[in-house]
């Protein structure tokens, strides 16, 4: 019995050591968001990296960034009330482990313009 305990005491008292998964190699995507046409930068948009699931919004000069994009082929998405959706498909590998551009927004639609009509009414027969 006494031999049966310390085998299983030695056992439970050794380190374990269980072998870590290798970290998948990531890119930082990064860029600016302007407007098509006045080149104007957009705040406060999301920009997603799918199927990451990761997002960041862009800063009062247009610029985002988000790290830890895995490695490969994704799609960035840009969709903002009053633009059209902005969808760009990339690949993008760790040995050119940053990806940067400009991303142009287009209007979706623009400023209504309001018109006004004035008249008479002939109250004459």
């Amino acid at each position: 019995m006494k031999p049966l305990f310390l085998l299983i005491a030695t056992i439970l008292a050794s380190p374990v050591y269980a072998e870590e998964p290798s970290p998948v190699p990531s890119v930082a995507v990064y860029g600016r968001l302007v407007e098509k046409g006045t080149k104007k930068p957009i705040a406060d948009a999301n920009v997603y990296v799918l199927p990451a699931k990761l997002k960041a919004t862009t800063d009062s000069k247009g610029n985002f960034r988000i790290e830890g994009v895995p490695e490969g082929k994704f799609e960035i998405l840009v969709n903002l009330t009053g633009y059209v959706k902005l969808s760009r498909n990339v690949e993008q590998w760790s040995d050119d482990p940053g990806f940067e551009r400009t991303l142009y927004l287009e209007k979706d639609s623009y400023q209504v313009y309001e018109t006004t009509v004035y008249g008479k009414l002939d109250s004459g027969d």
